[in-house]
């Protein structure tokens, strides 16, 4: 019967549970999961596939290919590698020869000769947008990244040793972290320490001594000059305040003195008046009346003044 749908897959007008069923036969089909159908292997294909074109089999009539996915089979190809894939003759498959991939930093596009990591038509890159050097200035690898790598600076190509659209990139010295050109002096930063002079060190000489914080080195006779003024400093501070308390005190103490001195002389002059007043005059007669001055005494009437005030004995 010619089936017009099939719960499996439909080949020839017929159901059929898979269409691999067929490979004894000399029919190499490929399920088609989307038309739920079998349809023919490419021609390129020798044997079986697992899709639709050339890049699909499991093996190849011609005599090259080229893997494209893993786990995908591969192309198969009629005369030549497809663009940025080197036939290596050292490696076959089934006497087959495979197209390998060339090397990731060459240019996109421009293909490659072979295996090499470096601008070399014959067997490496074709072109290259970036080319790595080592210190001796041979090529070290290219990369497709316009911009140097870290502690790698920009070279100018003064000889046109290489197409100048080809960014050339060397190493900085090999105490610089980052650098504008191969001397050490040309060290924008360091990769270890830096020296009390200022230059890019392994690390810190004698009679330096590291402040990790800032990688820095710095001498240490001024780490001894710093403590030693930090502590004269400390010291002459203590010092002061000590003798400025002194001599507040020693103020204070002569100020009391003093004051206990006035007033103990006020009350002896007051305490010698009074006696002196107590003693009859000898010239006076009965009625006279004898005059006497101390001060501070009240008045009758309770009021009270500081001037001397007169007190009268009669005979």
């Amino acid at each position: 019967t010619q089936c017009v749908t099939c719960i499996k897959f439909l080949y020839n007008g017929q159901c059929v549970p898979s269409c691999e069923n067929f490979n004894a036969l000399g029919i190499h089909l490929y399920s088609n999961s989307t038309t739920r159908t079998c349809e023919l292997c490419d021609p390129f294909c020798n044997g079986s596939c697992v899709g639709q074109g050339p890049a699909q089999c499991n093996r190849c009539l011609t005599d090259l290919f080229v893997r494209v996915n893993e786990g995908t089979g591969i192309q198969c190809l009629n005369e030549t590698c497809i663009i940025d894939t080197y036939v290596d003759t050292n490696i076959t498959t089934d006497s087959k020869m495979e197209c390998l991939s060339c090397f990731s930093g060459c240019t996109a596009g421009f293909g490659c000769g072979g295996s090499l990591t470096i601008l070399n038509s014959t067997n490496g890159c074709n072109h290259c947008n970036t080319i790595i050097l080592k210190r001796n200035g041979d090529q070290d690898y290219c990369q497709r990244d316009p911009t140097c790598p870290s502690r790698y600076y920009q070279l100018e190509d003064d000889q046109d040793l290489f197409p100048s659209d080809i960014t050339l990139c060397s190493p900085c010295h090999e105490l610089c972290a980052t650098c504008s050109g191969a001397e050490v002096e040309r060290c924008e930063s360091c990769m270890f320490v830096i020296a009390a002079n200022g230059s890019c060190a392994y690390q810190c000489d004698n009679g330096t001594e590291l402040i990790e914080l800032l990688n820095v080195c710095i001498s240490v006779t001024t780490v001894v000059a710093t403590e030693s003024n930090d502590n004269v400093n400390i010291g002459a501070l203590a010092g002061g305040v000590s003798a400025g308390l002194i001599f507040i005190l020693v103020i204070t103490i002569l100020l009391v003195l003093i004051c206990t001195c006035i007033q103990n002389f006020r009350r002896s002059k007051i305490i010698d008046n009074q006696h002196g007043n107590a003693i009859q005059l000898p010239n006076s007669k009965q009625g006279d009346t004898a005059h006497s001055t101390i001060p501070g005494e009240h008045f009758t009437d309770g009021s009270n003044d500081d001037s001397y005030i007169s007190t009268s004995f009669t005979k």
